[in-house]
């Protein structure tokens, strides 16, 4: 009987742990985009033209518009996975 009680705390210990590092990596994730986003240069650029819907905007490479498409499909895929 102890054994089972022992074993029980160790579980309910070791599932809030598990759950404490999923938030905690979710969290330095988030940071880390963030952080990222808010260096890139070209995203501010895209930013600035999408808010004032600027025709400079047809001027922007390719390359850059699929890399800020691409990073909000990583928050989509994020946010999907749970």
């Amino acid at each position: 009987m102890l054994g089972v009680a022992i074993a029980l705390v160790t579980l309910v210990k070791g599932f809030i742990e598990f759950t404490a590092q999923g938030a905690q990596k979710r969290v330095e994730q988030f940071a880390s985009m963030r952080k990222r986003f808010k260096d890139d240069t070209g995203f501010k650029e895209i930013c600035d033209l999408l808010e004032t819907d600027h025709p400079k905007l047809r001027e922007v490479p390719f390359k850059d518009k699929r890399d800020f498409l691409g990073f909000f499909e990583e928050i989509a895929l994020m946010l999907n996975s749970g």
